[in-house]
């Protein structure tokens, strides 16, 4: 996510996730503010134009001073549209400010050494961002629609992997400011071209023909892209909220949230003035702050289509209930859709998830549901009656008479002795449930056609059973000195000596079933591979191990596998 800076009027723009390291400093100018004149009257930095040379260097400057680089410093990349990516040392300050640039192409840079500021030009190509968190690396591309054709994302990626040991899933990538698929119109041959790449994103409208530059960055990068799906919401858009530390001296940035937001707050005009709200009541001691949470399980089709690979539920302060529940409700919705996009494939480890009730978000912590910004501010984010657990609507009051509450029941709707229910801000618990009629144990204040929703369900919650085990190959194998076995990823050797089997066929299936006991793992066997002297045991093995031998030595190996 990029974030534009209005600095005096100097407006420029930063990444969210890159901010958040503490590691670089960077940014993505626009034109505004800057001494060039006339037709360049700006911030212009563009190079080797008929713009005053000296114009072009304060500009520079002015840059450079806001996000604290040294302008002798700078290193200039000078792209050719192509897909070439450099290296780039501090024994290249300088290199296109100070001296000449010794790049005669370079589309993308790379570098590991600290205070060595990189500069790539854009008009309107895509500018790419890329930072190796664990080893301090960075580079930036310029991707051209001819560098997006020649894989430049891809290929500075690979530089930052074979020059400086750079992982894919330690790199943070970002996609900056550039043309849109709604303005890139292109003709035939360059239509043809992204159309014949397996990564190309192309459209045809009214007879025109389009690229989509950014989606086919996206396609190329080997970097998985996460996304929320579910969860509690905070009411700070960018996530770094100050209230908590101000009001209470508990910062949200440090974990120590206090939750303000989910308090009550009047709503006063500049006057000090109650504003009144569509029933022309007072908005007074309301939740106007509290936002509903996150559901976007309507939408996961259209996520998953858009390239995101990990769908990421959030479950801060939640029980073991809530995180049951919710993970099985995703797990049972993409496995639906699995079935019916057969060319989706796992982007995750191989696992078995078996649970034996019917999911349902409602059923467990839920403050009611919103996309949020997904498709832009179309909805009602907050929920101004209560920051609490509202749950799934079962109904609306009748009549009340005491302690007995009758109701008109919602379709599908089946309520419990002890299932909880609640209204606005208020609840109370069920005695006993006889047809229509509610009995509790206290008197209850509610008007009838009051909305009623059951925030706790205890007899759904006793069926949340649930476990999740990874898949793993599993070999035993012959050495010179023993065996070697390994289990997923883990490999070990122990040395023992070969005793020839008296019975080679019982000797194999010991084998197998004691390899497969993974017990209170959580893994499960999957493939087992069991090799003697270089040779695949389909029936027989010719060397007798106790029972116990195996057992120990399987443990052994599981035992850094969480439970």
């Amino acid at each position: 996510m990029f974030q534009l800076i209005d600095s005096n009027g100097l407006l420029y723009y930063k990444i969210e996730e890159f901010e958040k390291t503490g590691l670089i400093k960077h940014c993505f100018t626009t034109r505004k503010t800057g001494v060039s004149k006339n037709e360049y009257e700006s911030l212009n930095l563009r190079i080797n134009c008929d713009d005053d040379e000296e114009n072009i260097k304060t500009n520079f400057k002015i840059i450079c001073d806001e996000i604290g680089v040294n302008y002798e410093d700078l290193v200039f990349s000078n792209q050719v549209h192509e897909d070439k990516v450099v290296c780039v040392t501090r024994e290249d300050l300088g290199n296109g400010i100070k001296y000449e640039n010794k790049f005669k192409s370079a589309d993308a840079l790379v570098c590991n050494q600290s205070g060595v500021p990189l500069i790539t030009f854009f008009a309107d190509c895509v500018p790419l961002y890329f930072l190796d968190v664990k080893n301090k690396v960075i580079a930036l591309a310029h991707s051209g629609w001819k560098g997006t054709v020649k894989n430049i994302a891809s290929k500075t990626i690979e530089k930052m992997k074979t020059s400086y040991k750079s992982l894919p899933e330690d790199i943070l990538c970002a996609i900056g400011p550039s043309i849109g698929e709604c303005h890139f119109e292109v003709g035939e041959e360059v239509f043809n071209e992204f159309s014949s790449l397996s990564f190309g994103v192309v459209s045809k409208r009214d007879s025109k023909m389009f690229v989509n530059l950014q989606k086919t960055i996206e396609n190329q990068q080997p970097i998985e892209l996460e996304a929320f799906v579910h969860g509690s919401l905070c009411v700070s858009y960018s996530g770094r909220c100050y209230l908590s530390e101000v009001l209470m001296k508990r910062s949200a940035n440090r974990g120590e949230c206090a939750q303000p937001c989910r308090q009550r707050y009047d709503l006063l005009d500049k006057y000090g003035n109650e504003i009144l709200d569509d029933h022309g009541k007072p908005i007074h001691q309301r939740y106007l702050l509290s936002l509903q949470d996150m559901d976007r399980s309507l939408h996961v089709a259209q996520m998953i289509e858009a390239g995101i690979t990990t769908l990421k539920i959030e479950g801060r302060l939640k029980d073991k209930d809530y995180v049951t529940n919710i993970v099985a409700y995703y797990r049972q919705l993409i496995d639906q859709l699995k079935a019916t996009h057969p060319n989706w494939a796992s982007t995750s480890t191989n696992s078995i998830y078996e649970y034996n009730f019917t999911p349902n978000p409602a059923k467990t912590f839920h403050r009611g549901a919103t996309d949020y910004f997904l498709y832009g501010r179309n909805q009602q984010l907050t929920n101004w009656s209560t920051p609490k657990s509202t749950g799934e609507a079962i109904g609306k009051v009748v009549a009340v008479r005491g302690k007995a509450i009758r109701i008109q029941i919602l379709p599908n709707i089946i309520l419990h002795n002890g299932d909880g229910l609640c209204y606005e801000d208020k609840g109370f618990a069920i005695n006993r449930v006889e047809g229509d009629m509610l009995y509790t144990n206290q008197i209850i204040d509610i008007a009838p056609g009051t909305l009623l929703y059951r925030n706790v369900d205890p007899h759904f919650l006793r069926t949340l059973q649930a476990t999740r085990r990874i898949l793993v190959d599993i070999r035993f194998e012959t050495t010179k000195n023993g065996y070697r076995l390994t289990i997923g990823n883990e490999s070990a050797d122990f040395a023992y000596e070969h005793q020839t089997a008296k019975n080679t066929e019982r000797a194999l299936q010991t084998i197998q079933e004691q390899l497969c006991k993974l017990g209170d793992t959580c893994l499960a066997a999957y493939k087992i591979t069991i090799i003697a002297n270089g040779e695949i045991c389909s029936d027989t093995f010719p060397y007798f191990i106790p029972t116990s031998q195996i057992n120990q030595w399987r443990r052994q190996l599981t035992a850094t596998y969480l439970p």
